[in-house]
């Protein structure tokens, strides 16, 4: 496989619009038969874009056939299809993610990373789940400083792998841009986490994180770009 893919100190992340009906062609049979069962149109075109948006960045960058992408989402709990994705004999880290009618894609060989975008809704924020998402040391705000809060810290867990089995209150995160100063009974991961907020578009906000102790270059790039010439098996 080809590995010169200029991602060891560099994230990329790739947006796209969850609106594309012919996204169902770059599944793999386990992705349109776990796509069929969720129970709403946006859903499903959300999942199938971020299917083939991952599939297709991964092509991009090893050269393979889109066909040809393998990837992983075995979860370690309950060994079902709906775990971190994984791409199958390759040193790429991934990380997905969708909300309302963005989906993103982070790529990277620099660590494991974790990607995470939400649509603000000001309805959507009650003040008494501030204290599950915000520290003691953290202030919470309206709506907006709620989900920004939540997006790094949910990249964060994202990953570590921990997802949301660790309460988001134990851990700190501050400054511009976003800092980790605190992360109970995981304190060797201060000094080696790279945080940064994202520009999912209008309306929404979000962050990546890549663990690696070494300086990381992030790029946000156009995912319609991206689709244009897919690699095919000759």
């Amino acid at each position: 496989m080809r590995n010169d893919h200029g991602l060891r100190r560099a994230c990329h992340i790739w947006w796209a619009d969850a609106l594309t009906p012919s996204s169902r062609r770059y599944l793999s049979p386990e992705e349109r038969e776990r796509g069929a069962r969720l129970p709403t149109p946006g859903a499903r075109r959300r999942h199938a874009t971020a299917a083939a948006l991952l599939r297709l960045c991964v092509s991009h960058y090893t050269g393979l056939a889109v066909e040809e992408v393998r990837i992983d989402r075995t979860c370690p709990d309950c060994d079902r299809p709906h775990g971190r994705p994984e791409v199958h004999d390759s040193d790429l880290h991934v990380s997905v993610t969708h909300a309302g009618g963005r989906v993103g894609v982070a790529l990277t060989a620099a660590g494991p990373v974790g990607l995470d975008v939400e649509l603000v809704d000001p309805a959507g924020h009650l003040p008494r789940m501030d204290r599950y998402v915000f520290s003691p040391a953290e202030t919470p705000g309206g709506a907006e400083d709620f989900y920004r809060c939540w997006v790094r810290k949910e990249a964060l867990l994202k990953a570590t792998g921990d997802g949301l089995r660790r309460p988001m209150s134990g851990i700190e995160i501050t400054g511009d841009p976003p800092v980790l100063t605190r992360f109970p009974a995981r304190t060797d991961l201060v000094a080696k986490v790279a945080l940064r907020d994202t520009e999912p578009g209008e309306g929404y906000l979000g962050a990546v994180c890549v663990l690696s102790p070494d300086r990381v270059e992030f790029t946000e790039q156009d995912g319609d770009a991206i689709a244009g010439a897919p690699p095919t098996r000759s």
